[in-house]
């Protein structure tokens, strides 16, 4: 009769537990993943820079993962919009805030082809990543560490999202043939 009472909260607590880590776990990994793509994005390092999202993932950020997370093209999306010199970094996109309204994920910002500018040599850019992942817990107790998905998007409707956020100066690199940005810099 005891263990019938302690072991759903301690099962739900091992759940929380094992999802909490795994969020520490995948923001870690992305932090780093991101900052590693990104010094080779602010360098023109790149012979070919990609010219849109899914570029960027599968030929940046997607080889810094290392096996350890999943880089479906589908759960991984990116944001990289320019600064205007002197301009503020955090009044681009709300810095360490998941896009939710509603209760529900919106990527509208990281989707399309305004979501990704190829960055040009001298100018100041922010970059935000999300990682979307299983989650553990959010289909027994919604909205803790998880978020609704819009439906018909193709993703699970409870999702763990992770967030990264990095802002950067293009080094002065000289200009790749293709390489042009493809978004302009705001004055």
């Amino acid at each position: 009769m005891e263990f019938a009472l302690v072991s759903v909260p301690f099962i739900m607590f091992t759940l929380f537990v094992c999802e909490f880590t795994y969020g520490m776990f995948t923001q870690e990994l992305l932090d780093g993943a991101l900052h590693r793509a990104i010094d080779q994005m602010r360098g023109g390092y790149s012979a070919t820079p990609p010219a849109n999202a899914a570029g960027f993932i599968t030929s940046f950020l997607c080889p810094q993962f290392y096996g350890l997370l999943e880089c479906d093209p589908t759960r991984v999306f990116i944001n990289v919009t320019p600064v205007a010199q002197g301009g503020d970094f955090y009044s681009v996109f709300p810095y360490g805030a998941l896009p939710v309204s509603g209760n529900t994920l919106n990527l509208s910002n990281f989707q399309g082809a305004s979501a990704y500018c190829t960055p040009a040599p001298e100018q100041f850019y922010e970059v935000s990543a999300i990682y979307i992942g299983p989650t553990f817990v959010g289909y027994l107790l919604p909205n803790i560490l998880s978020v609704k998905t819009a439906s018909g998007g193709g993703l699970p409707p409870v999702v763990h999202a992770t967030l990264s956020t990095v802002g950067f100066a293009a080094e002065n690199f000289p200009q790749q043939s293709g390489g042009a940005a493809t978004c302009s810099t705001p004055s």
